[in-house]
Protein backbone atom coordinates (compact mmCIF):
# COMPACT_ATOMS: atom_id res chain seq x y z
CA UNK A 1 0.00 0.00 0.00
CA UNK A 2 2.95 2.44 0.90
CA UNK A 3 4.30 2.04 -2.54
CA UNK A 4 1.26 2.53 -4.27
CA UNK A 5 0.54 5.55 -2.47
CA UNK A 6 4.39 6.77 -2.78
CA UNK A 7 3.89 6.46 -6.89
CA UNK A 8 0.80 7.68 -7.03
CA UNK A 9 2.00 11.09 -4.72
CA UNK A 10 4.42 10.56 -7.53
CA UNK A 11 2.51 10.91 -10.17
CA UNK A 12 -0.01 13.40 -9.34
CA UNK A 13 2.57 15.51 -8.36
CA UNK A 14 4.29 15.58 -11.77
CA UNK A 15 0.56 15.61 -13.43
CA UNK A 16 -0.09 19.01 -11.73
CA UNK A 17 3.30 20.27 -12.40
CA UNK A 18 2.70 20.00 -16.06
CA UNK A 19 -0.54 21.22 -15.91
CA UNK A 20 0.17 24.64 -14.18
CA UNK A 21 3.90 24.98 -16.53
CA UNK A 22 1.24 27.40 -19.01
CA UNK A 23 -0.55 29.10 -15.72
CA UNK A 24 2.45 29.46 -13.99
CA UNK A 25 3.99 30.96 -17.27
CA UNK A 26 0.79 33.59 -17.91
CA UNK A 27 1.02 34.84 -14.47
CA UNK A 28 4.29 35.97 -14.90
CA UNK A 29 3.73 37.86 -18.17
CA UNK A 30 0.92 39.13 -16.24
CA UNK A 31 2.95 40.76 -13.75
CA UNK A 32 4.24 43.39 -16.61
CA UNK A 33 0.49 44.90 -16.89
CA UNK A 34 0.09 47.43 -14.32
CA UNK A 35 -3.90 46.96 -14.08
CA UNK A 36 -3.87 43.28 -12.66
CA UNK A 37 -3.77 43.36 -8.78
CA UNK A 38 -0.47 42.11 -7.27
CA UNK A 39 -1.55 40.79 -4.20
CA UNK A 40 -4.07 38.08 -6.62
CA UNK A 41 -1.67 37.48 -8.53
CA UNK A 42 1.03 36.57 -5.67
CA UNK A 43 -1.64 34.58 -4.41
CA UNK A 44 -2.29 32.35 -7.78
CA UNK A 45 1.87 32.16 -8.32
CA UNK A 46 2.30 30.32 -4.62
CA UNK A 47 -0.90 28.59 -5.46
CA UNK A 48 0.24 27.20 -8.65
CA UNK A 49 3.72 26.35 -6.78
CA UNK A 50 2.43 24.30 -3.67
CA UNK A 51 -0.35 22.24 -4.68
CA UNK A 52 2.33 20.01 -6.75
CA UNK A 53 4.90 20.39 -3.88
CA UNK A 54 2.31 19.07 -1.17
CA UNK A 55 2.58 16.15 -3.48
CA UNK A 56 6.19 15.71 -3.85
CA UNK A 57 6.57 15.86 -0.30
CA UNK A 58 4.30 13.38 0.53
CA UNK A 59 6.12 11.50 -2.19
CA UNK A 60 9.41 11.77 -0.61
CA UNK A 61 8.81 11.27 3.02
CA UNK A 62 6.98 7.86 2.05
CA UNK A 63 10.11 7.32 0.23
CA UNK A 64 12.50 7.80 3.32
CA UNK A 65 10.56 6.02 5.52
CA UNK A 66 10.38 2.94 3.32
CA UNK A 67 14.40 2.46 4.05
Amino acid sequence: MCDFLKWLFFILGTLITLINIPKFVSIIFRFFNPQNNFGELIGELVGSIAIPCVFFVLFFILQNNQK
